[in-house]
């Protein structure tokens, strides 16, 4: 259980088939943050490509690379922890590596 200013993050999936345009395109950003109804500021991006996260920095998201789930667990926690959170959109769920995620809510 993750700690801070929110008692459950909210977890959003926006899938590009459905949507009809994906990452890096801004609209799909949009989307997920119109899913959580957050401001992009209030959000973070999760992603294991690097280009990907670096279009939701530019929207004003919080990003993340995720390389291992030690590394994506402990950026959650500082984020939910450092300020108000209202979700985190979450990409994939295995690494380049192939580690997986964990047990990620969805």
């Amino acid at each position: 259980m993750l700690t801070g200013r929110v008692s459950e993050p909210a977890w959003w999936d926006v899938l590009s088939g459905e949507a009809g345009y994906a990452k890096p395109d801004q609209r799909i950003y949009h989307a997920a943050l119109r899913q959580l109804a957050a401001s992009p500021g209030r959000a973070l991006f999760i992603d294991d490509t690097p280009g990907h996260v670096a279009a939701a920095e530019a929207l004003g998201l919080a990003g993340h690379l995720h390389t291992s789930t030690a590394t994506t667990i402990t950026r959650i926690e500082d984020f939910v922890t450092a300020g108000p959170a209202y979700g985190i959109v979450n990409s994939s769920f295995t690494a380049p590596c192939g580690e997986p995620w964990g047990n990620t809510p969805r």
